[in-house]
Protein backbone atom coordinates (compact mmCIF):
# COMPACT_ATOMS: atom_id res chain seq x y z
CA UNK A 1 0.00 0.00 0.00
CA UNK A 2 3.30 2.55 -0.12
CA UNK A 3 2.40 3.81 -3.33
CA UNK A 4 -1.35 4.82 -2.70
CA UNK A 5 -0.81 5.51 1.37
CA UNK A 6 2.36 7.73 0.39
CA UNK A 7 4.30 9.39 3.77
CA UNK A 8 4.37 12.35 5.77
CA UNK A 9 7.37 15.03 6.30
CA UNK A 10 8.83 17.58 7.77
CA UNK A 11 7.72 21.22 5.69
CA UNK A 12 10.40 22.60 3.90
CA UNK A 13 11.35 26.09 3.17
CA UNK A 14 9.14 26.04 -0.37
CA UNK A 15 6.24 24.68 1.17
CA UNK A 16 6.07 26.62 4.39
CA UNK A 17 6.24 29.96 2.39
CA UNK A 18 3.39 28.84 0.74
CA UNK A 19 1.34 27.46 3.53
CA UNK A 20 1.89 29.70 6.28
CA UNK A 21 -0.40 31.71 5.41
CA UNK A 22 -2.87 28.68 6.17
CA UNK A 23 -1.72 27.93 10.19
CA UNK A 24 1.45 25.82 9.15
CA UNK A 25 4.73 26.52 10.97
CA UNK A 26 8.33 25.70 10.66
CA UNK A 27 8.11 22.16 12.56
CA UNK A 28 5.10 20.76 11.10
CA UNK A 29 5.02 17.64 9.12
CA UNK A 30 2.79 17.26 6.17
CA UNK A 31 1.51 14.62 3.33
CA UNK A 32 4.85 13.95 0.94
CA UNK A 33 3.49 11.40 -1.34
CA UNK A 34 0.40 9.54 -1.70
CA UNK A 35 -2.95 9.66 -0.64
CA UNK A 36 -1.47 11.82 2.37
CA UNK A 37 -0.49 14.48 0.14
CA UNK A 38 -3.55 14.66 -2.10
CA UNK A 39 -6.07 15.11 1.02
CA UNK A 40 -3.47 16.35 2.86
CA UNK A 41 -6.24 19.34 3.65
CA UNK A 42 -8.73 16.96 4.78
CA UNK A 43 -6.66 14.99 6.64
CA UNK A 44 -4.69 18.04 8.51
CA UNK A 45 -7.45 19.19 11.02
CA UNK A 46 -6.62 22.23 12.95
CA UNK A 47 -4.00 22.44 15.70
CA UNK A 48 -5.14 24.22 19.03
CA UNK A 49 -3.52 27.43 20.48
CA UNK A 50 -3.22 28.72 23.79
CA UNK A 51 -2.44 32.04 25.26
CA UNK A 52 -1.11 31.84 28.96
CA UNK A 53 0.70 33.83 31.34
CA UNK A 54 4.47 32.76 33.06
CA UNK A 55 5.69 33.96 36.15
CA UNK A 56 9.49 34.87 36.25
CA UNK A 57 10.47 31.51 36.74
CA UNK A 58 8.66 30.11 33.16
CA UNK A 59 5.65 28.87 35.32
CA UNK A 60 2.19 28.54 34.10
CA UNK A 61 -0.13 31.09 36.20
CA UNK A 62 -2.78 31.81 33.79
CA UNK A 63 -4.48 30.75 30.58
CA UNK A 64 -6.04 34.08 28.75
CA UNK A 65 -7.19 32.47 25.66
CA UNK A 66 -7.34 28.61 24.46
CA UNK A 67 -8.55 27.29 21.71
CA UNK A 68 -8.77 23.21 21.16
CA UNK A 69 -7.38 21.51 18.30
CA UNK A 70 -9.87 20.07 15.49
CA UNK A 71 -8.65 16.63 14.45
CA UNK A 72 -8.85 15.95 10.69
CA UNK A 73 -11.46 14.53 8.93
CA UNK A 74 -10.93 10.38 7.88
CA UNK A 75 -10.33 8.50 4.49
CA UNK A 76 -12.57 5.53 3.00
CA UNK A 77 -10.69 3.91 0.48
CA UNK A 78 -12.19 1.90 -2.58
CA UNK A 79 -9.00 -0.61 -2.02
CA UNK A 80 -10.15 -4.13 -1.00
CA UNK A 81 -7.03 -5.01 0.97
CA UNK A 82 -7.24 -8.74 0.56
CA UNK A 83 -7.70 -7.96 -3.15
CA UNK A 84 -4.64 -6.19 -2.92
CA UNK A 85 -2.60 -8.58 -1.45
CA UNK A 86 -3.39 -11.16 -4.02
CA UNK A 87 -2.26 -8.43 -6.78
CA UNK A 88 0.26 -8.50 -4.77
CA UNK A 89 1.35 -11.55 -4.57
CA UNK A 90 0.71 -12.77 -8.34
CA UNK A 91 3.08 -9.72 -9.83
CA UNK A 92 5.95 -11.23 -7.44
CA UNK A 93 5.43 -14.78 -8.46
CA UNK A 94 5.22 -13.98 -12.15
CA UNK A 95 7.52 -11.07 -12.79
CA UNK A 96 11.04 -13.04 -12.86
CA UNK A 97 13.92 -10.62 -13.92
CA UNK A 98 11.65 -7.81 -14.48
CA UNK A 99 12.78 -4.58 -12.97
CA UNK A 100 9.29 -2.67 -12.61
CA UNK A 101 5.55 -4.56 -12.41
CA UNK A 102 2.44 -2.86 -11.84
CA UNK A 103 -1.29 -4.40 -11.89
CA UNK A 104 -4.49 -2.08 -11.60
CA UNK A 105 -7.93 -3.99 -11.17
CA UNK A 106 -10.85 -1.26 -12.20
CA UNK A 107 -14.51 -1.11 -11.18
CA UNK A 108 -15.62 -0.79 -14.93
CA UNK A 109 -19.04 0.47 -13.87
CA UNK A 110 -18.04 3.40 -11.59
CA UNK A 111 -13.81 3.85 -11.56
CA UNK A 112 -13.14 2.95 -8.45
CA UNK A 113 -9.82 1.35 -7.91
CA UNK A 114 -10.24 -1.61 -6.07
CA UNK A 115 -5.98 -2.67 -6.34
CA UNK A 116 -3.70 -0.81 -7.30
CA UNK A 117 0.09 -2.53 -7.14
CA UNK A 118 3.28 -0.75 -8.54
CA UNK A 119 6.75 -2.84 -7.92
CA UNK A 120 9.16 -2.01 -6.91
CA UNK A 121 7.58 -0.54 -3.54
CA UNK A 122 9.49 1.26 -0.59
CA UNK A 123 8.27 0.53 2.94
CA UNK A 124 6.53 3.32 3.94
CA UNK A 125 6.91 2.75 7.84
CA UNK A 126 10.27 4.14 7.48
CA UNK A 127 9.02 7.80 7.19
CA UNK A 128 6.46 7.37 10.43
CA UNK A 129 9.33 8.64 12.77
CA UNK A 130 11.42 10.54 10.58
CA UNK A 131 13.41 8.96 7.88
CA UNK A 132 17.41 8.84 8.54
CA UNK A 133 19.94 10.54 5.67
CA UNK A 134 20.96 7.21 5.07
CA UNK A 135 18.13 5.59 4.32
CA UNK A 136 16.86 8.35 2.18
CA UNK A 137 19.92 8.17 0.12
CA UNK A 138 19.48 4.64 -0.43
CA UNK A 139 15.83 5.32 -1.38
CA UNK A 140 16.41 8.51 -3.83
CA UNK A 141 19.68 6.30 -5.73
CA UNK A 142 18.03 3.20 -5.91
CA UNK A 143 18.19 2.73 -10.21
CA UNK A 144 14.74 1.19 -9.92
CA UNK A 145 13.15 4.60 -8.46
CA UNK A 146 10.74 2.76 -5.99
CA UNK A 147 9.10 6.11 -4.43
CA UNK A 148 7.95 6.42 -8.00
CA UNK A 149 4.52 4.21 -8.45
CA UNK A 150 4.88 2.43 -11.74
CA UNK A 151 1.07 2.47 -12.27
CA UNK A 152 0.55 6.10 -12.83
CA UNK A 153 4.02 7.29 -12.87
CA UNK A 154 6.15 4.84 -15.56
CA UNK A 155 4.85 4.42 -19.29
CA UNK A 156 6.05 2.29 -21.90
CA UNK A 157 5.13 1.19 -25.33
CA UNK A 158 1.78 -0.74 -24.84
CA UNK A 159 2.53 -3.67 -28.13
CA UNK A 160 -0.84 -4.99 -28.99
CA UNK A 161 -2.98 -4.14 -26.11
CA UNK A 162 -2.92 -0.89 -28.40
CA UNK A 163 -4.73 -2.52 -31.15
CA UNK A 164 -8.32 -1.85 -29.21
CA UNK A 165 -7.63 1.33 -30.01
CA UNK A 166 -6.74 0.98 -33.88
CA UNK A 167 -9.44 -1.13 -34.09
CA UNK A 168 -12.22 0.77 -33.07
CA UNK A 169 -10.68 3.78 -34.87
CA UNK A 170 -10.73 1.44 -38.07
CA UNK A 171 -14.15 0.31 -37.77
CA UNK A 172 -15.85 3.80 -37.15
CA UNK A 173 -13.48 5.82 -39.84
CA UNK A 174 -14.76 2.77 -42.61
CA UNK A 175 -11.38 1.59 -42.64
CA UNK A 176 -12.55 -2.23 -41.98
CA UNK A 177 -15.83 -3.54 -40.98
CA UNK A 178 -16.67 -6.95 -39.23
CA UNK A 179 -16.50 -8.78 -42.29
CA UNK A 180 -13.44 -7.44 -43.72
CA UNK A 181 -11.07 -10.45 -44.43
CA UNK A 182 -7.59 -9.17 -44.63
CA UNK A 183 -4.84 -12.04 -45.72
CA UNK A 184 -1.81 -12.63 -43.33
CA UNK A 185 1.25 -14.39 -45.35
CA UNK A 186 3.44 -13.73 -41.95
CA UNK A 187 4.70 -9.81 -43.10
CA UNK A 188 3.96 -6.72 -45.17
CA UNK A 189 6.44 -5.69 -47.92
CA UNK A 190 6.34 -1.46 -47.13
CA UNK A 191 8.01 1.09 -49.53
CA UNK A 192 11.13 2.53 -47.49
CA UNK A 193 10.47 6.17 -47.46
CA UNK A 194 14.28 6.35 -46.48
CA UNK A 195 15.88 4.24 -48.83
CA UNK A 196 13.46 2.80 -51.39
CA UNK A 197 16.13 0.36 -52.65
CA UNK A 198 15.74 -1.72 -49.03
CA UNK A 199 12.19 -2.21 -48.50
CA UNK A 200 10.72 -2.05 -45.48
CA UNK A 201 9.32 -5.75 -44.21
CA UNK A 202 6.80 -5.17 -41.33
CA UNK A 203 6.39 -8.81 -39.72
CA UNK A 204 3.45 -10.80 -38.26
CA UNK A 205 4.13 -13.09 -35.03
CA UNK A 206 2.92 -15.92 -37.67
CA UNK A 207 1.35 -16.67 -40.93
CA UNK A 208 -2.19 -16.17 -39.87
CA UNK A 209 -3.94 -16.71 -43.63
CA UNK A 210 -7.11 -15.19 -43.93
CA UNK A 211 -8.81 -13.09 -41.06
CA UNK A 212 -11.83 -10.96 -40.39
CA UNK A 213 -11.82 -8.42 -37.85
CA UNK A 214 -13.14 -10.50 -34.79
CA UNK A 215 -10.54 -13.23 -35.73
CA UNK A 216 -7.65 -11.15 -36.18
CA UNK A 217 -8.10 -9.19 -33.12
CA UNK A 218 -8.18 -12.84 -30.91
CA UNK A 219 -5.34 -14.08 -32.86
CA UNK A 220 -3.55 -10.21 -32.77
CA UNK A 221 -2.44 -10.28 -36.26
CA UNK A 222 0.13 -7.62 -36.71
CA UNK A 223 -0.59 -7.71 -40.60
CA UNK A 224 -4.20 -6.76 -39.97
CA UNK A 225 -4.15 -4.16 -37.49
CA UNK A 226 -0.70 -2.79 -39.39
CA UNK A 227 -3.08 -2.44 -42.56
CA UNK A 228 -5.47 -1.01 -40.63
CA UNK A 229 -3.21 1.86 -39.36
CA UNK A 230 -1.11 2.55 -42.62
CA UNK A 231 -3.16 1.23 -45.60
CA UNK A 232 -2.40 -2.06 -47.68
CA UNK A 233 -3.13 -1.31 -51.22
CA UNK A 234 -2.48 -4.89 -52.62
CA UNK A 235 -5.54 -5.44 -50.34
CA UNK A 236 -7.82 -2.50 -50.97
CA UNK A 237 -7.11 -0.94 -47.84
CA UNK A 238 -6.87 2.58 -46.98
CA UNK A 239 -5.37 2.86 -43.68
CA UNK A 240 -5.83 5.67 -41.28
CA UNK A 241 -2.56 7.25 -40.84
CA UNK A 242 -1.05 8.72 -37.78
CA UNK A 243 -2.86 11.62 -36.71
CA UNK A 244 -6.63 10.10 -37.33
CA UNK A 245 -4.85 7.14 -35.33
CA UNK A 246 -3.87 9.95 -32.89
CA UNK A 247 -6.85 11.21 -32.59
CA UNK A 248 -8.75 8.38 -31.17
CA UNK A 249 -6.03 7.31 -28.91
CA UNK A 250 -6.51 10.84 -27.48
CA UNK A 251 -10.14 9.71 -27.41
CA UNK A 252 -9.47 6.69 -25.48
CA UNK A 253 -7.27 8.79 -22.76
CA UNK A 254 -4.09 7.98 -24.20
CA UNK A 255 -1.30 11.13 -23.75
CA UNK A 256 -3.54 12.49 -20.95
CA UNK A 257 -3.76 12.40 -17.28
CA UNK A 258 -6.46 10.13 -16.08
CA UNK A 259 -7.06 12.50 -12.94
CA UNK A 260 -6.64 10.17 -10.44
CA UNK A 261 -6.65 11.56 -6.48
CA UNK A 262 -2.74 10.82 -6.41
CA UNK A 263 0.36 12.85 -7.24
CA UNK A 264 3.06 11.69 -9.85
CA UNK A 265 0.78 10.85 -12.69
CA UNK A 266 2.83 11.74 -16.29
CA UNK A 267 0.79 11.53 -20.03
CA UNK A 268 2.55 8.91 -21.94
CA UNK A 269 3.68 9.65 -25.81
CA UNK A 270 0.87 9.81 -28.56
CA UNK A 271 2.55 10.47 -31.73
CA UNK A 272 1.55 12.64 -34.84
CA UNK A 273 2.76 14.12 -37.41
CA UNK A 274 3.58 17.30 -35.43
CA UNK A 275 5.14 15.55 -32.79
CA UNK A 276 7.42 14.20 -35.22
CA UNK A 277 8.07 17.73 -37.16
CA UNK A 278 9.19 18.66 -33.60
CA UNK A 279 11.24 15.63 -32.61
CA UNK A 280 13.23 15.10 -35.93
CA UNK A 281 11.50 17.75 -38.23
CA UNK A 282 9.71 16.01 -40.68
CA UNK A 283 6.39 14.21 -40.26
CA UNK A 284 5.94 10.46 -39.29
CA UNK A 285 7.09 7.44 -42.27
CA UNK A 286 4.86 4.99 -43.32
CA UNK A 287 7.27 2.64 -40.73
CA UNK A 288 6.40 4.84 -37.69
CA UNK A 289 2.38 4.33 -38.63
CA UNK A 290 2.57 0.69 -38.75
CA UNK A 291 4.73 0.24 -35.69
CA UNK A 292 2.07 2.99 -33.92
CA UNK A 293 -0.70 0.66 -34.80
CA UNK A 294 0.12 -2.35 -32.99
CA UNK A 295 1.44 0.22 -30.12
CA UNK A 296 4.84 -0.31 -30.82
CA UNK A 297 7.28 2.84 -31.88
CA UNK A 298 7.18 6.19 -29.72
CA UNK A 299 3.53 5.48 -28.35
CA UNK A 300 3.94 4.81 -24.26
CA UNK A 301 0.87 4.50 -21.92
CA UNK A 302 0.59 3.51 -18.12
CA UNK A 303 -0.62 1.07 -16.65
CA UNK A 304 -3.71 2.88 -15.34
CA UNK A 305 -4.50 4.82 -18.45
CA UNK A 306 -4.32 0.94 -20.27
CA UNK A 307 -6.96 -0.29 -17.58
CA UNK A 308 -9.46 3.13 -17.92
CA UNK A 309 -8.88 2.68 -21.76
CA UNK A 310 -10.19 -1.38 -21.13
CA UNK A 311 -12.98 -0.14 -19.07
CA UNK A 312 -14.19 2.10 -21.58
CA UNK A 313 -14.12 -0.75 -23.99
CA UNK A 314 -16.08 -3.07 -21.75
CA UNK A 315 -19.11 -0.49 -20.42
CA UNK A 316 -19.83 0.34 -23.86
CA UNK A 317 -18.15 3.59 -24.41
CA UNK A 318 -17.85 5.61 -20.79
CA UNK A 319 -13.93 6.72 -20.02
CA UNK A 320 -14.07 7.16 -16.58
CA UNK A 321 -12.16 9.17 -14.11
CA UNK A 322 -9.87 6.51 -11.62
CA UNK A 323 -10.77 7.03 -7.98
CA UNK A 324 -9.47 5.90 -4.85
CA UNK A 325 -11.10 7.78 -1.96
CA UNK A 326 -14.90 6.21 -1.99
CA UNK A 327 -15.90 9.08 1.44
CA UNK A 328 -14.93 11.41 3.51
CA UNK A 329 -15.81 11.62 6.93
CA UNK A 330 -15.40 13.78 9.93
CA UNK A 331 -14.44 12.75 13.07
CA UNK A 332 -17.74 12.35 14.36
CA UNK A 333 -18.08 9.33 11.72
CA UNK A 334 -20.55 11.30 9.70
CA UNK A 335 -20.16 10.93 5.70
CA UNK A 336 -19.54 14.53 4.60
CA UNK A 337 -18.40 13.56 1.03
CA UNK A 338 -19.43 10.52 -1.26
CA UNK A 339 -17.56 9.42 -4.36
CA UNK A 340 -20.15 9.61 -7.56
CA UNK A 341 -18.81 8.15 -10.73
CA UNK A 342 -17.51 10.75 -13.51
CA UNK A 343 -17.32 10.60 -16.75
CA UNK A 344 -14.80 12.13 -18.16
CA UNK A 345 -15.76 11.44 -21.65
CA UNK A 346 -18.04 9.22 -24.02
CA UNK A 347 -16.13 7.42 -26.64
CA UNK A 348 -17.22 8.49 -30.11
CA UNK A 349 -17.06 4.75 -31.62
CA UNK A 350 -20.41 3.04 -32.40
CA UNK A 351 -21.90 0.34 -29.50
CA UNK A 352 -21.31 -2.44 -31.92
CA UNK A 353 -18.37 -1.38 -32.62
CA UNK A 354 -17.32 -1.80 -29.24
CA UNK A 355 -19.46 -4.94 -28.76
CA UNK A 356 -17.13 -6.33 -31.73
CA UNK A 357 -14.26 -5.72 -30.12
CA UNK A 358 -15.49 -6.87 -27.01
CA UNK A 359 -16.43 -10.09 -28.93
CA UNK A 360 -12.90 -10.52 -30.33
CA UNK A 361 -11.40 -9.97 -26.61
CA UNK A 362 -13.27 -13.18 -25.65
CA UNK A 363 -12.46 -15.06 -28.56
CA UNK A 364 -8.73 -14.22 -27.85
CA UNK A 365 -9.53 -16.23 -24.36
CA UNK A 366 -11.52 -19.19 -25.22
CA UNK A 367 -9.62 -19.93 -29.19
CA UNK A 368 -6.66 -17.30 -29.58
CA UNK A 369 -3.79 -16.17 -27.90
CA UNK A 370 -4.68 -15.72 -24.50
CA UNK A 371 -6.42 -19.23 -23.74
CA UNK A 372 -4.02 -18.82 -20.23
CA UNK A 373 -7.21 -17.08 -18.75
CA UNK A 374 -10.00 -19.33 -20.03
CA UNK A 375 -11.23 -19.80 -16.66
CA UNK A 376 -13.75 -22.85 -15.80
CA UNK A 377 -16.88 -20.86 -14.55
CA UNK A 378 -15.54 -17.13 -15.19
CA UNK A 379 -15.89 -15.56 -18.79
CA UNK A 380 -13.14 -13.35 -19.10
CA UNK A 381 -12.51 -11.16 -22.37
CA UNK A 382 -8.94 -10.12 -22.88
CA UNK A 383 -5.76 -9.21 -24.95
CA UNK A 384 -2.05 -9.30 -24.67
CA UNK A 385 0.72 -7.24 -25.62
CA UNK A 386 4.21 -7.98 -26.16
CA UNK A 387 6.44 -4.49 -26.85
CA UNK A 388 10.17 -5.56 -28.35
CA UNK A 389 12.39 -2.65 -27.71
CA UNK A 390 16.37 -2.43 -27.68
CA UNK A 391 18.88 -3.35 -30.92
CA UNK A 392 17.84 -6.18 -33.49
CA UNK A 393 20.26 -8.45 -32.35
CA UNK A 394 19.36 -7.94 -28.11
CA UNK A 395 15.85 -7.60 -27.92
CA UNK A 396 13.64 -7.20 -24.97
CA UNK A 397 10.03 -7.36 -24.37
CA UNK A 398 7.73 -5.51 -22.14
CA UNK A 399 4.55 -7.83 -21.22
CA UNK A 400 0.90 -6.53 -21.05
CA UNK A 401 -2.51 -8.27 -20.39
CA UNK A 402 -5.57 -5.84 -19.82
CA UNK A 403 -9.11 -7.75 -19.73
CA UNK A 404 -12.87 -7.84 -18.19
CA UNK A 405 -15.10 -9.75 -16.29
CA UNK A 406 -17.55 -11.41 -16.58
CA UNK A 407 -17.66 -10.83 -20.50
CA UNK A 408 -21.88 -10.20 -20.67
CA UNK A 409 -22.10 -8.10 -18.20
CA UNK A 410 -18.33 -6.09 -17.39
CA UNK A 411 -18.00 -5.66 -13.44
CA UNK A 412 -14.12 -5.50 -13.11
CA UNK A 413 -10.85 -4.88 -15.19
CA UNK A 414 -6.91 -6.47 -14.92
CA UNK A 415 -4.31 -4.90 -16.65
CA UNK A 416 -1.27 -6.23 -15.51
CA UNK A 417 2.21 -4.88 -16.92
CA UNK A 418 5.94 -6.96 -16.35
CA UNK A 419 9.14 -4.82 -17.50
CA UNK A 420 11.92 -7.41 -19.21
CA UNK A 421 9.02 -9.92 -19.57
CA UNK A 422 8.99 -13.27 -22.43
CA UNK A 423 5.61 -11.47 -23.42
CA UNK A 424 2.32 -10.67 -22.44
CA UNK A 425 1.14 -14.34 -22.52
CA UNK A 426 4.05 -15.41 -21.21
CA UNK A 427 4.13 -13.41 -17.46
CA UNK A 428 1.09 -11.13 -17.39
CA UNK A 429 -1.39 -13.26 -18.60
CA UNK A 430 -0.74 -15.47 -16.01
CA UNK A 431 -0.80 -13.36 -12.98
CA UNK A 432 -4.07 -11.85 -14.32
CA UNK A 433 -5.25 -15.27 -14.19
CA UNK A 434 -4.33 -15.03 -10.69
CA UNK A 435 -6.21 -11.98 -10.01
CA UNK A 436 -9.47 -12.87 -11.76
CA UNK A 437 -9.63 -17.03 -10.06
CA UNK A 438 -9.64 -15.04 -6.69
CA UNK A 439 -11.65 -11.72 -7.69
CA UNK A 440 -14.39 -13.22 -9.54
CA UNK A 441 -15.09 -16.30 -7.18
CA UNK A 442 -16.02 -14.29 -4.11
CA UNK A 443 -18.72 -11.70 -3.06
CA UNK A 444 -17.73 -8.39 -2.89
CA UNK A 445 -17.85 -6.51 -0.27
Amino acid sequence: MAHILGFMGRIDAEEYAELRQSGYNLNDRLGKQGIEASYERELRGRPGREEIVVDASGRKVEVLQREDPVPGNNLVLSIDLDLQRVVYQALKSTMGRSDHAAAVVVNARTGEILAMVAIPDYDDNLFSTGIGSREWEQLLGDPRRPLVNAAIGGAWAPGSTFKLVTGAAGLQEGIVTASTVIYSPGYIRIRNEVNPAVPFIFRDWAALGALNFRRALAMSSNVYFGCVAGGCPDQRIRGLGIDKLAEYAHMFGFGEKTGIDLPGEIEGTVPSNDWYRKIRGEPAYLGDVYNAGIGQGEVTVTPLQLAMATAAVANGGKLLKPQLVREIRDPQGRTIWRFEPVVRRELNVRPEYLALIRAGMRDGVTSGIVTVVNIPGVAVAGKTGTAEWGPLNARRYHGWFTGFAPYDDPEVVVTVFHELSQGGSFTAAPAARQIFEYDCRRERG
